[in-house]
């Protein structure tokens, strides 16, 4: 067989290309894991949420601000608004377990929400919210973002073992849900009927254990949610002059 032959002048498939490396050392272990889960059908809109944030190295002393990858002004709506809280508290939940990430900037929502424990959610909502963490590990950090049909992934990665842990979300110091009454006609005199149960308010504990060493990072305070209860009319009262 004869040998093939390439013109390198004039062919563009074999070109001389110098790899970018920034460091020594590739990104080998995957340090922690967090999964939210999504509401069915919505795969495709995460998966663009999600696009930029995937691969994103932070560097040492370098923080993660969710703001610098997404425009939050691009998200108005009710469900996109829920998309970008479940995509934070993602990231969130992927950052915080490891040893010597510092919490710059992070709101809690006022009142439970559906895809987490009280204490773990990161939200932006209110002017100025952001979520920014800080890298003071030591190593560079490496954001991998994955999207399904029931779940958004996020996973940390570096370039050796780092420390990380467990969060852990206590409740403590019930309050009672105040009570909302309202007349309904349709109702007996005696009859009662609940329309919402309420949820009590909490103050909840989060800690991160390493090691069988606990540490306190910080409390959240949620206010109750009011229970709504429906009564038939009641009768007038009367009295003898």
């Amino acid at each position: 067989q004869k040998a093939y032959i390439v013109e390198t002048e004039n062919t563009p498939l074999f070109l001389k290309s110098e790899g970018d490396r920034r460091y020594k050392e590739p990104f080998t272990t995957l340090i922690s894991k967090a999964e939210i889960p999504l509401e069915p059908g919505y795969k495709n809109k995460i998966e663009e949420m999600i696009k930029p944030l995937n691969g994103a190295v932070f560097e040492k002393e370098q923080e993660i601000n969710l703001g610098s990858f997404v425009d939050f002004s691009e998200f108005s709506a009710d469900l996109d608004k829920d998309l970008l809280n479940r995509v934070a508290t993602a990231l969130y939940q992927s950052a915080l377990p490891i040893q010597d990430v510092r919490i710059v900037s992070r709101k809690p929502s006022q009142h439970a929400v559906a895809y987490t424990e009280l204490g773990l959610e990161a939200v932006i909502e209110g002017e100025g919210a952001n979520l920014i963490m800080k890298n003071e590990t030591g190593r560079p950090l490496m954001l991998l973002a994955s999207a399904a049909d029931h779940a958004v992934t996020f996973y940390m990665a570096s370039t050796g073992d780092l420390k990380s842990g467990i969060l852990v979300a206590q409740k403590k110091d019930p309050v009672p849900p105040p009570v909302i009454t309202s007349v309904n006609k349709s109702l007996g005199r005696k009859e009662t009927r609940v329309i919402s149960p309420g949820i009590p308010g909490y103050t909840v504990y989060v800690s991160r254990i390493i090691d069988n060493d606990r540490v306190e990072l910080y409390q959240d305070q949620y206010q109750p949610v009011s229970k709504i209860v429906e009564t038939g009319e009641k009768p007038l009262l009367t009295s003898d002059k």
